[in-house]
């Protein structure tokens, strides 16, 4: 089966058709004209062999992009595959050449933004683009065969239910990272590769306690609910804990709106010694970091069960901290990944108190995320979509 995968935002088409090509299926990675350098799946691999299955296509979430996309080049594009999975505004250009999306794999506004873009912000002069794309992107979901997202917060859940999708909801979580790529026990053959090895083998070095966080710094002018990560609790609870345990180390990001202002606030802390800045990392070069580090810390705003840095950690089988509410996601799995819960920054303090007093209980909690993620982020979500496309 011929196959064409279309955006890759997140990294998440990437893996997924590593996954599919695993499988023997003829699989062909397009990245969208918009999307982030970061997410390039040079970025996401440490061999180049996805040269051989990967284009750029002219696609893009910009409405200009869009409205002047010709119907009958989608059409065209569309013939020479058996199947399209798509993410981003993928489902608005099938829509506009009067077809439907097989598989559609949200990773965030394009469901709870690009179909519901408030039209009476948008100038005069772009109204009538942004109105376009709005419509094509909610009647393209509406339309999409097979709509594959993991049970969310209701607030994210909300939006495809307002949408009311005619198509099969399958709940299951997309398999976000190819993790024969980064096996802890084999990653260290990477090492001298890396460019920013070297100093995460320092920091592991002056440091006992290594603390890895790099959710996009949006705390402080975050734009919505969903982009709010909680970031200042992080930076104010780890401050406690130094303050009678010198020799600990957070690890963060240049990443997200809020970066200057959390570099103020570290200041304001006092704990600029403590805290090592990495510029936006490529994901291979993270993933040589976190197997450094002895816990991840992700977000303590809204309750996410899945999503890139949370499955980043699980990976790597670290010890994870973020706020997940287990009620909103019962019945989900038969277990839910071994994790621990916070949402503020006296809790972020005691945690870390408890990994140092009991460090072999943090291990185990890492050993059995891993192998939760491979059964349940790897195994069944792979099995999920194989089975989508042959139905």
């Amino acid at each position: 089966m011929k196959l064409a995968l279309v955006g890759n935002a997140a990294n998440t088409m990437f893996s997924l058709a590593r996954y599919l090509r695993a499988r023997g299926f003829d699989a062909h990675l397009y990245l969208m004209a918009n999307e982030f350098d970061q997410f390039h799946p040079s970025n996401d691999s440490y061999a180049d062999d996805y040269r051989d299955y990967t284009s750029r296509i002219s696609w893009s979430n910009l409405p200009s992009i869009f409205y002047s996309s010709k119907k009958s080049d989608i059409r065209q594009f569309v013939a020479k595959y058996d199947r399209v999975i798509g993410s981003g505004a993928v489902p608005a250009y099938l829509n506009k050449a009067g077809g439907c999306l097989d598989v559609f794999i949200p990773y965030g506004s394009d469901l709870y933004f690009i179909p519901f873009v408030k039209l009476l912000q948008t100038p005069k002069s772009k109204f009538h683009k942004y109105a376009f794309l709005k419509y094509h992107q909610r009647e393209g979901i509406r339309n999409s065969r097979v709509i594959v997202m993991d049970k969310s917060n209701d607030e994210f859940e909300s939006n495809l239910t307002k949408l009311k999708p005619r198509g099969k909801r399958i709940v299951s979580n997309s398999p976000f990272i190819y993790a024969p790529e980064y096996d802890p026990g084999n990653i260290s053959q990477n090492y001298s590769g890396s460019k920013w090895y070297p100093e995460f083998k320092r920091i592991r070095e002056e440091f006992e306690v290594v603390v890895f966080h790099h959710c996009r710094h949006s705390w402080k002018t975050h734009g919505n609910s969903y982009s709010y990560k909680g970031n200042e609790k992080v930076l104010s609870g780890f401050a406690d804990f130094v303050k009678e345990h010198k020799r600990a180390c957070l690890v963060t990001t240049e990443y997200g709106p809020d970066v200057d202002e959390s570099k103020k606030l570290i200041q304001d802390l006092g704990i600029e010694d403590h805290v090592r800045w990495f510029p936006l990392l490529p994901r291979k070069e993270l993933m040589i970091g976190i197997s450094h580090c002895d816990i991840g810390i992700g977000e303590l705003g809204m309750s996410w069960f899945s999503y890139s840095v949370i499955y980043e950690f699980l990976t790597m089988g670290k010890p994870v901290v973020h706020h997940r509410n287990d009620e909103l996601y019962e019945g989900r799995y038969p277990q839910m990944y071994p994790m621990i819960k916070a949402t503020s920054s006296d809790e972020i303090t005691r945690i870390l108190w408890n990994l140092v007093n009991d460090s072999r209980r943090f291990a185990e909690i890492g050993d059995g995320g891993r192998e939760w993620f491979l059964k349940y982020a790897v195994e069944e979500p792979v099995n999920t979509v194989v089975e989508a496309l042959n139905e």
